[in-house]
C-alpha cells in the first residue's frame, strides 16, 4: 500500500465519521402543528402560559402564537421557556427572550437545539413578559391529544393553544481524534502531491 493510499484511507474514514455524527444529530419526525383557532389570551395576566407536548425529535425549535390583545401599550419582550413535563413545575432546560415587532401576529420560533429531547416524553413550552405591559396574547388552538395548555403554570383544563415544534439538527461534536486523523490525511496527502510535483520536474 503506498503513501498516497493510506492518506486516502485515512481520509475517507475521517470523513464518514463526520457525516455519522450529523446523521445521529439530525432530525428524525416531521413537525408539530396545532393550528390557531382565534381569539387570544394575555400573557402577562396569565403567565407562565403555555402548552405541553410529547416530543417526537431530540433537537428543536419551538414556538407559539402570539398576537397583539392590548394597542396602546408599551411592547415588552417575551420569554419562551422549556420545562421537562407539564406546565412550569418540572426542570426548566432552555430560555428565549425576544422582541417581536409592533402588531406581530404568528408564529415566531425559539431554538431550543441546545437541549436533547428524550423523544416520548412530555415538555412545556411557556410564554411571559418582561414587564408588566398587557400588549400581548397567545391564541388558543385545536385540541391536541399529546398534551395540555397552562395558565399560571398549572392546568386549564380543555384548553390547548397553538403552537407549532419544527426538529432541527444539534450542531455536530466530533471527536477530538476525528480531527486528527482527517488533518493527517489532508497532510499526508499534500505530502504526497508535493513529491510527485517536484519528481516531475526533476
Amino acid at each position: 500500500m503506498t503513501i498516497y493510499t493510506k492518506a486516502m484511507d485515512i481520509a475517507k474514514k475521517a470523513a464518514l465519521m463526520l457525516g455519522l455524527v450529523l446523521t445521529i444529530n439530525g432530525a428524525t419526525a416531521g413537525p408539530i402543528l396545532n393550528p390557531a383557532t382565534g381569539g387570544s389570551y394575555q400573557i402577562d395576566f396569565h403567565e407562565p402560559i403555555g402548552q405541553s407536548f410529547v416530543a417526537q425529535d431530540s433537537f428543536v425549535k419551538a414556538s407559539l402564537w402570539y398576537n397583539v390583545i392590548n394597542t396602546g401599550f408599551p411592547v415588552d419582550p417575551i420569554t419562551l421557556s422549556l420545562y421537562s413535563g407539564h406546565g412550569t413545575g418540572g426542570t426548566l432546560l432552555a430560555s428565549d427572550t425576544f422582541l417581536l415587532g409592533a402588531g406581530y401576529n404568528g408564529f415566531f420560533d425559539s431554538d431550543f437545539s441546545s437541549v436533547s429531547l428524550s423523544v416520548g416524553s412530555t415538555y412545556s413550552i411557556a410564554a411571559s413578559t418582561a414587564g408588566t405591559s398587557p400588549y400581548w396574547g397567545i391564541s388558543p388552538g385545536a385540541a391536541y391529544a399529546g398534551g395540555a395548555g397552562f395558565v399560571f403554570g398549572g392546568p386549564d383544563p380543555g384548553t390547548d393553544f397553538a403552537f407549532r415544534i419544527t426538529p432541527t439538527v444539534a450542531a455536530p461534536v466530533p471527536e477530538p481524534e476525528t480531527y486528527a486523523m482527517l488533518l493527517a490525511g489532508l497532510g499526508l496527502l499534500g505530502f504526497v502531491a508535493r513529491r510527485r510535483k517536484l519528481a516531475a520536474t526533476a
